[in-house]
């Protein structure tokens, strides 16, 4: 941190501002003090010179004028923003359940946090005859699955839809067998199940969404085949119920490029920047707000601050701090989250920290330390000493 967020993080330590405290009344009665034989009295019995007991009363005066502006100022920053009646959590506004009716109003909300214009872009992808195959591309972290999941799931009006999360291990034979069973379609002829024979599933649109796509390598044998399908899928001729979006890092653009050169297929993407600073602000300011969270406006400026690239926030910088701050007051009781406490945590390492915490409870405890040596030897670039802005994925570990 620099040296101003070091004295601001000195300001919000608890043992400071207990120190604060007791000063303050301790500078107002020294000044006093001093004071007293100036006003009322003669002036001969002072222990120093006049011009430097006058001095000294500046100095007190202004010592205790500093210290009671400080104090009035936590003590307002405290109070600043609305207790809660109940907290309620952030997983019902990052990803919706459709089924849910508390969250009718979920593409609405999900406009709120700044996509409406991409969300906007990528539905009428999605609702164009014209277009078999809609693509999405971003930046690691910036926030594509929440806009898939939370956003254009609950913004197109069918109960037919099959989210399917690509991995490196993923096999063709899943996804058929997925889609049959969500969406009532043979994959690979594009026509309906069996089942499917009433008018109105007849008519149902149905929407196939295959995120993290960057894990399918077109130069792998075991992927094939699902290249050779949207090649085919592409260029077909006859009517299908059936939209597929896929999504796929930046990075991974060089690939598309030539898997579209190679079959033959021209799909423009919908790109989905990082949010600027002043929007990713608002949109966690929202975020919490509905999760009934208090996180105190300086606060969440002093993360977001540190968090940004530059004048860019990813999405998931925005989702982590929301998801441990929560976490701080549910589970340690906290009423809000100010910058006292954010600093005595660690302040933005400390988000991170916490953050990692969470995970590695879900791993084996023996499983920890070569995990966490191959993140390190992953994230960061060994010539420079800085992050990757690429990330990692969980083959390369």
């Amino acid at each position: 941190m620099s040296t101003i967020e070091n004295i601001i993080a000195l300001l919000y330590k608890s043992k400071t501002r207990v120190a604060l405290q007791a000063l303050s009344p301790i500078f107002s009665a020294l000044t006093a003090f001093l004071a007293g034989p100036v006003l009322f009295g003669s002036g001969k019995d002072l222990l120093v010179p006049r011009p430097i007991w006058i001095v000294l009363i500046i100095g007190s005066s202004l010592l205790s004028i500093i210290t009671i502006a400080i104090n009035l100022y936590l003590q307002i920053e405290e109070t600043n923003e609305p207790q809660p009646k109940s907290i309620s959590g952030l997983a019902a506004f990052i990803e919706p359940s459709p089924i849910d009716k508390d969250n009718e109003d979920a593409a609405k909300f999900f406009q709120q946090l700044f996509r409406g214009v991409e969300l906007a872009s990528l539905e009428a992808s999605v609702l164009d005859p014209k277009l078999p195959l809609v693509v999405l591309r971003g930046e690691a972290g910036v926030g594509k699955t929440s806009v898939l999941r939370a956003g254009l799931m609950e913004r197109i009006k069918t109960d037919k839809v099959c989210y399917w999360r690509a991995t490196p291990e993923a096999t063709f034979e899943a996804l058929v067998r997925d889609v049959a069973n969500e969406l009532e379609i043979d994959l690979e002829t594009c026509s309906l199940l069996s089942k499917a024979d009433s008018g109105a599933e007849k008519r149902a649109f149905r929407l196939l969404i295959i995120d993290q796509f960057e894990f399918l390598r077109p130069d792998y044998e075991a992927h094939k085949k699902f290249f050779s399908f949207l090649a085919n899928f592409c260029a077909r001729t006859w009517p299908c119920h059936l939209k597929i979006v896929i999504a796929f890092r930046e990075e991974y653009e060089s690939i598309w490029k030539h898997v579209q050169a190679t079959l033959h297929i021209d799909v423009p993407p919908v790109t989905l920047p990082p949010l600027k600073l002043d929007p990713a602000q608002k949109s966690m300011a929202t975020l919490l707000k509905h999760g009934r969270i208090i996180v105190r406006k300086k606060t969440r400026e002093r993360y977001l601050s540190r968090v940004a690239g530059g004048q860019e926030i990813p999405a998931v910088a925005i989702k982590l701090g929301a998801s441990v701050f929560a976490h701080w007051t549910q589970a340690d009781g906290w009423s809000a989250v100010d910058l006292q406490k954010y600093f005595e945590e660690g302040g933005a390492t400390g988000v991170m920290a916490a953050h990692l915490e969470q995970q590695l409870q879900s791993i084996d405890h023996n499983d920890h330390s070569p995990l966490l040596e191959a993140l390190c030897s992953k994230l960061i670039d060994p010539k420079t000493h800085k992050a990757r802005p690429e990330g990692v994925v969980i083959a390369d570990l």
